[in-house]
C-alpha cells in the first residue's frame, strides 16, 4: 500500500493516509518491519520514494515520521510536555507548521508522551492542537499535520473517518475501507466501532451492509467482529 501510494506525485495528502497511519498509528516494531519488507521487495528504501516522488514540505515530515523509532512503554515526563506544547504553540502561531522542532517532537516522543503534550496543549493554551493548525490555512501541510496529530492522539477516530469518507457518496473506495479494516481488525477496531456511531449517528455495521453485499460484506463484518 506504501508503494501504491509513493508510485507518483499526487495532488493533496488523501493519497499519503496509509504513510502516515505506519508511522504514527502502529507499533515501532511494527514499522520497522514494514520498512524492512519494503527494501526486501523493492530494492529501495521506502525514504527513497518518499524522496523521489513528496514535494517539500511534505517530504521532510514524512522523512522523519518513517525513520523513527519510538519509544513503546508507557514513561511520561510532565515538565518536558509542557515545555514541548508551548514550542508547539509557538511554532503554530509563527505559522511553522514544519519547523525542525516540531517534525522532531511528532516523529521521536513515544504515544503517551505526545498524548500528555497535546493535552497540556489544549490546557495551557485553551483550545485543541489540531484547531489551532487549522486556523494557519488549509493547504496540505496543514492537512497532513491533523492527519498526523489524529493518528497518535486517537487513531480510533481516524479510522472511523476513512471507513466512513470511503462509502458516502457515489461508488465505494474498497481500497480504503479494506485497508481501514483489515489492517485495525486486531488492533482497535473495538474502539473504532464504539467512536464511530458517536461520531455519525450510525454503526459501523450498517454503514457496512448498506454500501457492500454479498460474501464481501460478510467478509468486512467478519473482521469487524459482527458476524460469526
Amino acid at each position: 500500500m506504501a508503494k501504491e501510494a509513493l508510485k507518483k506525485s499526487k495532488s493533496g495528502v488523501k493519497h499519503l493516509q496509509v504513510i502516515v497511519e505506519i508511522s504514527c498509528a502502529s507499533s515501532p516494531y511494527h514499522l520497522a518491519a514494514v520498512r524492512q519488507a519494503y527494501c526486501a521487495l523493492f530494492d529501495c528504501s521506502i525514504e527513497e520514494d518518499i524522496t523521489a516522488v513528496v514535494s517539500m514540505p511534505l517530504r521532510k515530515v514524512l522523512l522523519r515520521l518513517v525513520s523513527s523509532f519510538r519509544y513503546d512503554k508507557e514513561l511520561l515526563d510532565i515538565e518536558a510536555a509542557a515545555s514541548e506544547a508551548n514550542q508547539l504553540h509557538e511554532a503554530i502561531k509563527a505559522k511553522q507548521l514544519d519547523h525542525d522542532q516540531v517534525v522532531h517532537i511528532l516523529a521521536t516522543r513515544n504515544f503517551f508522551q505526545l498524548k500528555a503534550t497535546f493535552e497540556r496543549y489544549e490546557q495551557m493554551h485553551g483550545s485543541p492542537i489540531d484547531e489551532d493548525i487549522s486556523s494557519v490555512g488549509k493547504g496540505n501541510l496543514v492537512s497532513l499535520m491533523k492527519m498526523v496529530i489524529l493518528c497518535i492522539r486517537c487513531p480510533e477516530r481516524h479510522f472511523a473517518e476513512v471507513i466512513r469518507t470511503s462509502i458516502v457518496g457515489f461508488g465505494t473506495d474498497e481500497a480504503a475501507l479494506n485497508r481501514a479494516i483489515i489492517t485495525r481488525a486486531e488492533v482497535d477496531m473495538k474502539l473504532i466501532k464504539e467512536v464511530y456511531p458517536i461520531m455519525y449517528k450510525n454503526t459501523l455495521e450498517d454503514d457496512v451492509i448498506g454500501d457492500t453485499s454479498g460474501d464481501y460484506q460478510d467478509f468486512l463484518l467478519t473482521l469487524t467482529g459482527s458476524k460469526f
